[in-house]
Parts: C-alpha cells; structure tokens; sequence
C-alpha cells in the first residue's frame, strides 16, 4: 500500500513577498555590480562595448541554463550528512566568524599602527623588494 503525499499547502503572498525581500540585498549587490563592471570594462579595461556585454551576456546565459538543473538536483538529492553537520555549519557561519571579529577589533584598539610604524613596514617592505629582485 503506498500512500500519497500531502496535498501542499499554497503560500500566501505576504510570505512570498518576506522570502523575496531576504534576497533583495544580495539581488542589489549584485545589480550594482554589474553595472559598475560594465563602465570599468568600457573605460578602464578599454574593451569595445559590444565585447564588454557579450561577456556580461555569457554569465546571465550560464545563470539561466545552469541555476535550474542545480535547483532539480538539490531538490530531488536526499542529504546524506550527520545531524552534528549543522551544528558545524551554524558555528562556521555564526560565532567563529563573530569571535574573529571581535578579537581583530580588540587588537587594533591594543595595538594601532601609528603612521610611523606604518612608514617603517612600508620601508622594510622596500628594502626586502629591492633585496630580492
């Protein structure tokens, strides 16, 4: 005897629109930098326009061709990992990356570089340059 799934359940648009809205700020990025990669490969790289978005074309193609077959495959893959893999993915994305902040902040305040210990690096820098080419 099998049994059928659950009908699923239709969601409503103000919780469409909330899933929408936790990727506009990625979506943004993403738009501005496209548009800024336009302008540097017209005026800094010096491609010809047509060149510039023929490549910025080739990686929308990519996305539309390629983001729905991962989608298929991750809908239809069952996860294999242990129970304690998301317990490594939540410390990896929440208190390590926090605590590395922190103490980085915590070092600077302890320790600065002043402009005359920055000038000295910048000099050793020089003197190791010069030594080795």
């Amino acid at each position: 005897m099998t049994e059928s799934p659950p009908a699923a359940k239709k969601l409503s648009f103000s919780t469409k629109l909330a899933y929408g809205a936790g990727d506009l700020g990625p979506a943004i990025t993403a738009n501005v930098m496209a548009f800024f990669l336009l302008f540097f490969f017209t005026s800094v790289a010096g491609l010809n326009a047509g060149l510039a978005g023929t490549i910025l074309l080739i990686g929308k193609i990519w996305d539309a061709v390629n983001d729905p077959i991962v989608g298929v495959l991750s809908d239809r893959t069952a996860p294999i990992q242990p129970p304690s893999a998301l317990l490594a993915i939540r410390l990896a994305i929440g208190p390590l990356p926090t605590l590395v902040l922190i103490a980085g902040i915590v070092l600077a305040y302890f320790y600065p570089i002043t402009r005359e210990v920055h000038a000295r690096i910048l000099l050793k820098l020089k003197e190791r340059k010069a030594r080795q080419g």
